[in-house]
């Protein structure tokens, strides 16, 4: 397989744009993320970190990726669980401004 071939197709165009920027000489990221698909079409998130290096009169990049797979779904149970505890927070909140509302009113009618 390419190296193209195993990144997944959502990503192939920022794939090519890093990579033709760095071949340019534009400056792109150190490190970048993406999504791979394995010979056995499961699809994995890597890190890789790349480096233009000289060769044989010319350059070459140098690479290095790791999966990042676990990290990346313990980042997406994290912002769920954020939203979920910020969904809960809104109604508490919305539930004790109702009371305190019930509870001036009836203080309201007592002083009167």
């Amino acid at each position: 397989m390419t190296f193209t071939e195993l990144v997944h197709p959502d990503d192939r165009a920022y794939i090519r744009d890093i990579t033709g920027r760095g071949w340019l000489g534009e400056p792109t990221p150190h490190t970048y993320e993406f999504r791979i698909i394995r010979k056995d079409e499961t699809i994995r998130y890597v890190e890789v970190a790349v480096s233009a290096i000289p060769f044989r009169g010319g350059y070459a990049a140098l690479g290095a990726a790791r999966d990042i797979s676990r990290r990346r779904q313990a980042e997406d149970a994290l912002r769920q669980a954020n939203q979920n505890l910020t969904l809960l927070s809104g109604i508490t909140r919305h539930d004790i401004n109702n009371q305190l509302t019930v509870l001036k009113g009836y203080l309201s009618l007592l002083k009167d």
